[in-house]
């Protein structure tokens, strides 16, 4: 029975080609239409945007480089909208800050506002206590 009845629809498409064509075409551009217009995330965020920033001072110790470093740059990204976390870090010459944005957040132009506003003052202690040091 179900040999027969593959049979008689090898036969039917056999003899009515066209028909068969013009359906495949149909399904395959139906295809087409619904993937284009799918909502395909190819790239999901699988993390929160995150910006870390790292500071050198040469020859300082890690409380110096927390005093004068890490300390001033936490406090200038506390107050951005969106932060999550900060987390710091000192060794020495090396500051560390990475400051976690909530995943919603427009975080890149207020954040380099920030921290273009502070960075020069950062420096500017850097060289200063470079400078006395030297007199020791």
């Amino acid at each position: 029975m179900l040999n027969s009845l593959l049979n008689q629809i090898i036969k039917s498409s056999i003899t009515q080609r066209w028909l068969i064509v013009i359906g495949a075409i149909l399904i395959t551009l139906w295809g087409v239409f619904n993937i284009t217009q799918m909502p395909l995330d190819v790239f999901p965020e699988f993390a929160p945007p995150q910006v870390d920033i790292q500071t050198e001072a040469p020859g300082l110790a890690p409380e110096e480089i927390e005093a004068q470093i890490t300390v001033p740059i936490e406090s200038a990204v506390n107050g951005l909208p969106g932060v999550t976390t900060v987390r710091s870090s000192s060794k020495i010459g090396l500051s560390m800050v990475q400051v976690v944005f909530d995943q919603n957040a427009d975080m890149p132009e207020p954040f380099v506002r920030r921290i273009l506003l502070i960075l020069p003052f950062v420096m500017l202690v850097v060289l200063s206590f470079k400078a006395l040091s030297s007199f020791r």
